[in-house]
């Protein structure tokens, strides 16, 4: 299970760095397109690339007792992808993918309130260390951003509230799995149902936001040339299949594991998408970016330590009873 875990683990980081690139290429691109409703709503449409693949396993629903989990994930699924879609737009992807990384804070303080976890030493060192990686990132890129290139007023707080919910949503999963009765199946369900009801909520949103009617408009402008077709094409197509691997991924992941182990392979994925950020956008790099790999190392050790430390259990010594072997013979 724990090689599993792993693997899945690097199938997320690429899947979720590879989501904040392709909307940041969109705004790096040289008629630049910022739509957050839009990259919102392509993500979501993972459901329409799971339907073959329910038609090769034969799959029908069955899940009606269900149905308030489903809509409970799809609106947490909305919230968080309405909230991540409009950070990641408005800020260096850079500086986005570290700030993410601090569910893992939030999802120490839900997963104690809620399931009444303990941490020890090693678990509250490993989220420390991680928090401070990622305020290495943010500080060094506030420090040489120009001011034109990013709204961290706007960007800072919805990158924080997705942070929540990413987290509340792990800690939500790891609680009702529990109820399932086929965990597979309903984890299926859950994937395509969830995304369906999100799909409807960032309409809504759209709608209400005005952005729905620039849609025309701003993808026809961002269009203009072949290679800016490709790009918009090319990316509505890959959002949905990124997203498609990166819940999957997830929800075996915390199957397998737990929300917390989750928190880690997240934070792994935002250091991935930060330096790709740097490496193929020019984003800003200096020596805060050197301090926060070896916080993330430093991070990663201590959650090993926490995870594969072993109690040795306590072992009691029943005292010895002597029996004299001329009283058993006479009694025999």
């Amino acid at each position: 299970m724990l090689f599993l875990s792993i693997v899945l683990g690097v199938v997320f980081s690429a899947s979720s760095a590879g989501e904040t690139l392709a909307v940041k290429a969109l705004n790096y691109a040289p008629d630049s397109l910022t739509l957050p409703a839009y990259t919102a709503f392509m993500t979501n449409q993972m459901w329409l690339f799971m339907i073959p693949i329910c038609f090769y396993i034969r799959w029908s629903y069955t899940g009606y007792d269900y149905i308030h989990h489903y809509v409970n994930g799809g609106i947490l699924l909305f919230i968080i992808t309405i909230l991540r879609n409009i950070s990641v737009n408005v800020l260096p992807g850079s500086v986005f993918s570290l700030l993410i990384s601090t569910s893992i804070l939030f999802n120490m303080g839900i997963s104690w309130f809620w399931f009444k976890k303990s941490f020890n030493y090693s678990h509250i060192g490993a989220a420390a260390f991680c928090i401070a990686s990622a305020g290495c990132i943010a500080i060094t890129a506030f420090l040489t951003v120009e001011e034109g290139g990013a709204n961290f007023a706007l960007g800072i707080p919805t990158a924080l509230g997705a942070a929540f919910f990413v987290a509340l949503m792990s800690v939500w999963q790891e609680k009702i799995q529990t109820d399932f009765d086929d965990v597979n199946q309903r984890l299926v369900e859950l994937a395509i149902i969830s995304s369906m009801i999100a799909s409807i909520l960032v309409l809504g949103y759209a709608g209400a936001s005005r952005e729905l009617f620039t849609w025309g408009a701003e993808l026809g402008k961002a269009s203009g040339t072949p290679s800016g077709m490709g790009l918009v094409v090319g990316v509505s197509i890959t959002l949905p299949i990124l997203k498609l691997l990166v819940r999957n991924s997830k929800y075996i992941i915390i199957q397998n594991s737990n929300a917390f182990f989750f928190e880690f392979v997240q934070a792994a994925s935002a250091l991935l998408s930060s330096l790709a950020s740097i490496v193929l956008f020019g984003e800003p790099w200096g020596y805060g970016y050197i301090a926060s790999l070896v916080l993330m190392a430093a991070s990663f050790a201590l959650y090993s330590k926490a995870k594969y430390s072993v109690k040795t259990p306590e072992v009691v010594v029943e005292p010895m009873v002597v029996i004299n072997p001329l009283q058993v013979s006479v009694w025999r």
